[in-house]
């Protein structure tokens, strides 16, 4: 299949699947959009043979398709008759525990439904419970949600309801396998505790697992401020890192196939550990990808790769597209590493600015991704970090070596003596993260308040993506 073939197929599928999506609020915008691909088909194909007919046929039909299958996958939103209901489900997110405060989403017969409880006592996902609880609007945000888009963000987590626990009855516990990635969990957590003290053990478990708990309002706002929140989110970063130090420590005594292999299932069970969020999903589905099609030039294409990836998640999450600024920000910077970062990183080179390979690589590779994920920030927080490429320039060498330590302190635990040795080093180089962090959130100028209206950030990724595509084809040629 030809490039141009590839991403009208995929793309109107997609544009199919965001039209629907969009909300009434943004019906300008579909509109838009739709006359951007009708002017785009005309253009192309203006004079050409009957065989053109066909393409534009087949992308029309993927387009019918893309919104005929974000309705069937539309949650529907359930009408409550009283105050309070009692209904029977299984937890299936990982419950988020904030000081005797626990959230946790529960599948029912019939929606899914975001539940808050006043409790100390542990809720494992996979646990089978009927309970009681009092109906709450949608409308009313989450700690640290700036999503103005509240509802339809929800209907991109399949959620249809939210509710407040009055009663708990635990029916059933998980099976072996859920318990068993439970307690593995559990583990790793109790591993931080017991050696670090907080807010260190809260920013390992961040690192390792994507917890965000054990942020209070204040310390999360210093993260956003210095742009330095996606470390302790599981990013594809993160992942990388976990995966690079377990294929460098088996590379010398396992053949290369069996260690794919094996990296393959760490994913999988690194995934299903964490919860399955979007934006690990999507890391941990580009890396089996590449894994898998390592030898096969179809698929071994980066550009194929992150299409693939990001319409399979929109298979799954059709509202992700415009409503999930995780999996927004996920897509968009890592295309901004894969073809943007190699672009900065050449003319750096050209130019002798920087003659450390490591340093320049860093440099390119932080630069791109703030640059590309500014305007989409600025969209969906009204706000933007200045000092986000310092932090992260600072920060971001240290991030392999402290995922080192983290997972030599998971291994030797159990040693009383070496765990304290390694947790206090590890205990060290998380200091010095948040220390950085303070630092540049403090500055007066951290950050700015700014809006963007959703027309203007579209014709600017257009435009960027377009000049970021064709600088990469001149460096590739």
């Amino acid at each position: 299949m030809s490039d141009k073939l590839f991403y009208e197929v995929f793309i109107s599928f997609i544009l199919g699947l965001g039209i629907y999506t969009l909300n009434a609020n943004y019906f300008l915008v579909g509109i838009f959009l739709f006359l951007i691909c009708a002017g785009y088909f005309y253009f192309t194909y203006k004079g050409q043979a009957r065989s053109s007919f066909l393409q534009i046929l087949i992308c029309l039909i993927l387009f019918g398709v893309g919104m005929t299958w974000a309705k069937l996958r539309t949650p529907v939103m359930p009408i409550f008759q009283a105050d309070l209901v009692s209904v029977q489900g299984k937890i299936i997110s990982i419950p988020d525990d904030d000081l005797g405060k626990t959230s946790y989403v529960l599948k029912t017969k019939n929606y899914n439904v975001l539940l808050t409880e006043a409790t100390y006592e542990k809720r494992q996902m996979g646990e089978l419970v009927n309970v009681e609880f009092e109906v709450l609007a949608l409308e009313s945000q989450a700690k640290n949600s700036n999503n103005k888009n509240y509802i339809e963000y929800l209907l991109a987590k399949n959620i249809t309801a939210k509710g407040k626990v009055t009663s708990f009855e635990s029916l059933k516990q998980p099976g072996k396998f859920l318990n068993a990635i439970n307690n593995i969990r559990e583990y790793i957590n109790q591993s931080f505790n017991n050696f670090m003290s907080y807010p260190e053990s809260g920013l390992a478990s961040g690192l390792i697992l994507g917890n965000k708990s054990w942020m209070n309002s204040s310390l999360y706002n210093d993260f956003i401020k210095s742009g330095t929140i996606h470390i302790v989110a599981l990013s594809g970063y993160n992942i990388s890192v976990l995966v690079k130090i377990i294929r460098d420590g088996l590379i010398y005594i396992l053949p290369v196939v069996l260690i794919e292999y094996i990296l393959i299932i760490f994913i999988a069970l690194f995934l299903l550990m964490t919860g399955f969020s979007v934006t690990g999903l999507r890391a941990g589905l580009m890396a089996i990808i590449i894994i898998v099609t390592r030898n096969y030039g179809f698929l071994a294409q980066k550009d194929r790769l992150l299409i693939i990836a990001g319409t399979l998640l929109l298979i799954w999450r059709p509202y992700s597209l415009w409503y999930d600024l995780s999996f927004q920000l996920s897509i968009i910077a890592t295309f901004s590493v894969l073809f943007l970062a190699p672009v900065i990183d050449q003319r750096l080179a050209r130019k002798k600015l920087l003659a450390n390979n490591f340093l320049r690589d860093l440099f390119a590779t932080t630069f791109a991704a703030t640059i590309f994920t500014m305007p989409i920030i600025m969209y969906s927080m009204q706000q933007v970090s200045l000092v986000s490429i310092f932090a992260n320039l600072i920060i971001g060498p240290i991030v392999p070596i402290v995922t080192g330590f983290n997972l030599a302190l998971i291994f030797t635990s159990f040693i009383t003596p070496l765990a304290y040795i390694v947790g206090g080093l590890a205990s060290i180089l998380h200091s010095f993260i948040l220390f950085v962090t303070h630092f540049f959130a403090g500055l007066p100028f951290a950050q700015v308040q700014i809006g963007l209206p959703v027309i203007l950030l579209i014709i600017i990724y257009a435009l960027f993506t377009y000049w970021v595509v064709r600088e990469y084809k001149k460096l590739e040629s």
